[in-house]
């Protein structure tokens, strides 16, 4: 009997390439850190991961730290973009407060001067931050 999905990852593997964790809690701000690899096997694990981290705190702004973010291809910049565009109101409070050079990248080449509020710095932007 052969196994179909040989090449394709576990569930365990999946999750330890992405981590997603509440990192404080100020009055109706929440930040949470991503870390890892964003992409089309891993978009699934942030969503789940802030639907569980707003379930728990439904009211008030959540701040997205993706400084660790190590890689982001186009299904994670997505991802990252269906936030913003979610019909729930809750949803619409999500910003991105830090993003590290491969994000910054991928927005510049993408053309996108703004994602969830979050502006790349002109040093990536020029390439003297990679």
């Amino acid at each position: 009997m052969s196994n179909e999905n040989a090449g394709w990852p576990d569930a365990d593997e999946v999750e330890r390439r992405l981590t997603v964790t509440e990192v404080g809690v100020r009055q109706d701000v929440v930040r949470v850190a991503v870390t890892g690899e964003l992409d089309m096997g891993t978009a699934a694990v942030l969503h789940r991961r802030l639907c569980e981290i707003r379930g728990a705190r439904p009211a008030g702004r959540l701040e997205l730290d993706l400084s660790a973010l190590g890689f982001c291809d186009l299904t994670g910049l997505r991802a990252l973009d269906a936030l913003g565009r979610a019909s729930s109101p809750a949803w619409c409070q999500v910003h991105i407060v830090a993003a590290g050079p491969s994000l910054d990248l991928l927005l510049d080449l993408c053309r996108m001067p703004r994602l969830l509020g979050y502006i790349p710095p002109s040093a990536h932007r020029d390439g003297a931050g990679l």
